[in-house]
C-alpha cells in the first residue's frame, strides 16, 4: 500500500498542475454601432481537435475555460458578421475581452424567438413567421395594436376576432385559435379568450412577432391557429425618453343625407373623469366623431437596475353614434441583475377604460338609410361597460455558461373587472406559472423544455346562475431544435389537461354545477434547409387543439333581442396545419428585404363556431361543432428597408388567397349559410392584399398604405336576413373593398416631429365585420417628441 502512495501523490500533483493552467477569458458582447449588449451569443473555439464553446447570458457576459496557449475565437450571432480575435493566456490567467460585433447587411438574419422559444433568426424558422417593429405602429398612429397587424399579410382582425389565412370566422366575444402573448405569457381574458387589444401598451414594444399556422406543440390550446407574441423593452446603455400627442377628427361620409352628428365647437369630453364605477355616459347628440391620445415612456439604466416605465390617455367619440372610448394605461419594466448570470424583475400593466359598444346598426325601424348604418338599431342595447385591469408578471432567469444551460422561471396574476348597464357584469383573475430549461449543445443541438399551469377563476352574471366557474391548464412541453451543415430541424410536443368546474354559490347550494375534464397530447415538426446564399426552403406540420372556452359553453345573455345561448354538451376541436415555404433576401444597394412564398393546408375536426340561427330557445348565437372543415391557400409577400439611392425606404406588403371549405357540405349546413350554391366557410375573405411603404428625403417622411378585401362570400343567413339593411347592403357592394390611407410627417429638429395622416383617402364605404360599418375619411395631427 505504502509503495504506492509516491505514485498516487505524483497522479494528483499532475492533475492539480494541469487544472491550474487553466484559463477563463470572460468579457461582455456589444453591437458595435449602439453600443448595446447582445444576447445568445456563441464564443467558440477547437483545441486538439476538441470544440469548446460558451454563449452570452442575459447581460451579454460570457465565460470561457481554455488551456495555456494561443487560440483563436470565432464570436458569432444570427445578424452579425462572425469575428475573430487571437487570444493567448497563461495557465490559472483570468482575461478580459470585450467582443464588438457588426450587424449583417441582409434582413433575412432579424432574429425571434416565439417560433421556438430559442433565439433564432428568421430565415432559419420552420413556419412562416413576420415582425412587426414599434416605429410602424408610430409612424401610422395606431391606438391599438390589432390596427397594426391588420397590415400584416394574411392576418386579419374582424370585430376584435384574430384569424390567420382564414382559421377563424366571426364569434362575438369568446373563443379565440389565436394566442396572443406579452412577453411569451397568454393575455387572454380567462372567461372567455377574447383578446382586448386596446389592454396591450402600445407605448412599450419592443418587437410584435407572428406565427401563421398550428403553435399548440408549444404555446397549448388557443394557438391552434397561431400566435401573436408582443415583446415589451428593456433599457439600453442610452436613456431614452420619448412622448406623442395627438388629435382626429372624422369627415362627413358619402352619399350622406341626414348623418347624426355635427359639428359644434369642441368634442364634448365629460366622460374623461372615468375612475368611478358610473355606469352612465353623456348624450350621443353632443358629440362629434373625433378622438385625442397622449403617450409617454421612459427607459433608463442604473447600476445594476434596469426601469421602463410608460402611460397611455386616450379619449375617442365614434363615428358610430352610440359608440364611445376612454382609457388611462399605466405600465412598466423593472429587472435587477443579482451578478452576470442571475436577474429577476417585475413587469406591471395597469388600465381603467369606460366605453360604449355598437353591435348593429338599423335605425329606428326595419329600412335602413345609408345615414343609419351609423346609428345603433334599436331593438340592442348600448352596452356601457367600465373596465379595471392589470396585470404583475414577476420572473427569474438564470443563466448557467459552463453548461450551456438557462432557467426561466415565469408567473402572471392577470385581474379583470367588468361592470356595465346590461347585467352582463364579469370578474376574472388568471394565474400563469411557467418553469422553462433550456440546454444547448455546442452550436447543434439545443433542448428546451417547461411546465404550464394556468388556472382561472369567473365571477359572472351571464353564464350558469348562481355558479361560479373556475378553469384550468396544466401542460408539458419540449422542444429539440438540431442544426447541422444547412439543415434546421425542430421537434417538438405537448402534453396539456384542461378543465371546467362550477362551485355552488350560498344563493342556490343545490343547482347542478358543470363538470368538464380532458387531456391531450399535440406533436409537430419542421425542417429548414439553406439552399443557397440568401435562399432557405422550409416545411412544417403541427397539429392543433382548442379547448372550449366557459363563455363558448356556459353563456347565456342577450343584447337586446339578440340571444346567445349556452352550449355545455361543446365539444373540443382539433386539427393540423402543413406548409411549404421558399424564402429569399434581397439586396438593393443598401436597401434589404425577404421575400416569402408559401402554400398551406388546414383541417379541423369538430370546428366550433358561434353560429347565429333560430333555435328552440329563440333566434341568436350558439356555438357549436359545426363539422369538419378545411382550408387550403398561398401566400406570396415581401417585408424590409434600407437606403435606395439617397432615399430610406420601408416596404410591407402581401397577398394571401385562400380556399375555405367544409369537408361535408350537408343540407344542414346550406340551410345556416347565406350562399347555400357555394361551399365556403362564412365570415372569411376568399382574397386578401395589403402594402404600406415608407420613404423620406431629408427631413420629409411621406408613407402610405393600401389594402384588399374580397367580397365576403357566406355568412348566417339569419344574421343577413334578421338586421335591417344588411340583405340589401350586400347585394349592394359586391365588388370587395379598397382602402387607402396616407400620412407626411416633417422632422422639425434632431428631436421632435409633426404628422399629417388621413386614413380612408377616397371616403370609402365599407364593413369587415357584417353591419357593423368602418370609419368614413379621418385626419389626424400628430406631434412626437423624442431624446
Amino acid at each position: 500500500m505504502l509503495s504506492k502512495l509516491p505514485f498516487f501523490l505524483f497522479c494528483l500533483l499532475s492533475w492539480c498542475s494541469i487544472k491550474a493552467q487553466d484559463a477563463v477569458v470572460y468579457g461582455i458582447v456589444y453591437d458595435k454601432n449602439s453600443n448595446e449588449t447582445l444576447i445568445g451569443t456563441t464564443i467558440a473555439t477547437t483545441v486538439a481537435g476538441k470544440m469548446l464553446a460558451t454563449s452570452a447570458d442575459e447581460n451579454g457576459y460570457y465565460e470561457l475555460k481554455l488551456p495555456a496557449g494561443k487560440t483563436t475565437l470565432k464570436v458569432s450571432m444570427t445578424g452579425y458578421k462572425p469575428a475573430l480575435y487571437d487570444v493567448r493566456v497563461d495557465g490559472g490567467e483570468r482575461k478580459e475581452l470585450n467582443v464588438y460585433l457588426e450587424e449583417e447587411s441582409i434582413a433575412i438574419n432579424e432574429v425571434v424567438v416565439s417560433a421556438t422559444k430559442n433565439e433564432k433568426p428568421i430565415s432559419e424558422v420552420t413556419v412562416s413567421m413576420d415582425i412587426l417593429k414599434p416605429n410602424l405602429i408610430e409612424n401610422t398612429n395606431a391606438t391599438a395594436i390589432d390596427q397594426t397587424l391588420e397590415k400584416v399579410p394574411g392576418v386579419n382582425i374582424i370585430d376584435g376576432q384574430a384569424n390567420i389565412r382564414g382559421g377563424s370566422g366571426y364569434s362575438y366575444g369568446a373563443g379565440s385559435r389565436v394566442l396572443l402573448l406579452v412577453d411569451d405569457m397568454p393575455i387572454l381574458t380567462g372567461d372567455a379568450g377574447y383578446t382586448d387589444w386596446g389592454y396591450i401598451p402600445l407605448e412599450n414594444i419592443s418587437q410584435v412577432e407572428i406565427i401563421k399556422g398550428a403553435a399548440s406543440a408549444l404555446y397549448g390550446s388557443s394557438a391552434l391557429n397561431g400566435v401573436i407574441n408582443v415583446r415589451t423593452r428593456y433599457a439600453t446603455n442610452k436613456p431614452i425618453t420619448k412622448f406623442s400627442i395627438f388629435n382626429s377628427v372624422s369627415q362627413y361620409p358619402k352619399e350622406h343625407d341626414n348623418i347624426w352628428w355635427k359639428y359644434s365647437g369642441l368634442p364634448y369630453l365629460n366622460d374623461i373623469p372615468f375612475l368611478s364605477n358610473d355606469t352612465t355616459v353623456s348624450d350621443p347628440d353632443k358629440r362629434f366623431p373625433a378622438s385625442a391620445g397622449f403617450d409617454f415612456l421612459h427607459a433608463r439604466k442604473s447600476g445594476k437596475w434596469d426601469f421602463v416605465v410608460g402611460t397611455n390617455v386616450f379619449t375617442e367619440d365614434s363615428w358610430r353614434r352610440e359608440e364611445m372610448r376612454r382609457r388611462l394605461r399605466l405600465n412598466g419594466n423593472i429587472r435587477y441583475r443579482f451578478t452576470d448570470y442571475m436577474s429577476a424583475g417585475l413587469n406591471f400593466n395597469a388600465q381603467a377604460s369606460k366605453s360604449v359598444s355598437f353591435f348593429i346598426w338599423g335605425g329606428a325601424d326595419n329600412t335602413v338609410t345609408p345615414d343609419e348604418y351609423y346609428i345603433s338599431w334599436s331593438s340592442v342595447k348600448n352596452h356601457i361597460n367600465v373596465g379595471r385591469q392589470f396585470n404583475l408578471d414577476p420572473f427569474f432567469i438564470y443563466t448557467m455558461p459552463e453548461y450551456n444551460m438557462r432557467l426561466k422561471v415565469l408567473g402572471r396574476y392577470y385581474h379583470r373587472s367588468s361592470q356595465n348597464n346590461t347585467n352582463q357584469s364579469t370578474l376574472s383573475d388568471i394565474f400563469y406559472g411557467e418553469t422553462q430549461l433550456q440546454k444547448h449543445w455546442d452550436t447543434t443541438w439545443t433542448v428546451t423544455a417547461g411546465l404550464v399551469g394556468m388556472y382561472t377563476w369567473t365571477d359572472a352574471e351571464l353564464y350558469t346562475s348562481d355558479v361560479n366557474l373556475m378553469s384550468s391548464n396544466v401542460g408539458a412541453y419540449a422542444q429539440a431544435d438540431w442544426k447541422w451543415k444547412r439543415w434546421n430541424v425542430s421537434l417538438g410536443t405537448r402534453y396539456e389537461m384542461n378543465a371546467i368546474t362550477g362551485v355552488n354559490s350560498e344563493n342556490n347550494p343545490d343547482s347542478q354545477a358543470p363538470k368538464d375534464k380532458e387531456a391531450k397530447p399535440v406533436v409537430r415538426i419542421g425542417a429548414n434547409y439553406h439552399l443557397a446564399a440568401a435562399t432557405y426552403l422550409r416545411a412544417s406540420f403541427g397539429q392543433g387543439y382548442r379547448f372550449p372556452t366557459i363563455a363558448e359553453k356556459f353563456v347565456e345573455t342577450n343584447i337586446g333581442q339578440i340571444n346567445i345561448f349556452s352550449s355545455p354538451a361543446l365539444n373540443s376541436e382539433t386539427g393540423y396545419s402543413a406548409e411549404l415555404g421558399l424564402k429569399q433576401g434581397i439586396q438593393i444597394s443598401e436597401w434589404k428585404g425577404i421575400a416569402d412564398a408559401s402554400v398551406f393546408y388546414t383541417e379541423y375536426q369538430d370546428m366550433m363556431e358561434f353560429t347565429f340561427g333560430v333555435y328552440d330557445d329563440g333566434i341568436g348565437f350558439r356555438s357549436l361543432n359545426i363539422g369538419d372543415t378545411r382550408v387550403t391557400g398561398f401566400e406570396v409577400s415581401l417585408m424590409g428597408q434600407g437606403r435606395v439611392g439617397n432615399v430610406p425606404i420601408s416596404l410591407l406588403l402581401g397577398y394571401t388567397h385562400l380556399n375555405p371549405q367544409f369537408k361535408t357540405f350537408n343540407d344542414a349546413v346550406k340551410q345556416s349559410t347565406s350562399n347555400p350554391d357555394k361551399n365556403v366557410l362564412k365570415y372569411r375573405f376568399r382574397h386578401t392584399a395589403k402594402a404600406d411603404i415608407e420613404g423620406s428625403y431629408k427631413r420629409w417622411v411621406m408613407g402610405g398604405a393600401l389594402r384588399y378585401y374580397s367580397f365576403m362570400e357566406a355568412i348566417d343567413i339569419v344574421f343577413q336576413n334578421l338586421i335591417p339593411g344588411l340583405n340589401n347592403y350586400r347585394k349592394t357592394y359586391t365588388k370587395g373593398d379598397i382602402v387607402a390611407d396616407i400620412r407626411l410627417a416633417y422632422q422639425l429638429n434632431e428631436y421632435s416631429k409633426v404628422s399629417v395622416l388621413v386614413n380612408n383617402l377616397f371616403n370609402h364605404r365599407y364593413t369587415l365585420r357584417p353591419a357593423l360599418i368602418e370609419a368614413p375619411r379621418t385626419f389626424t395631427i400628430k406631434y412626437a417628441y423624442d431624446f
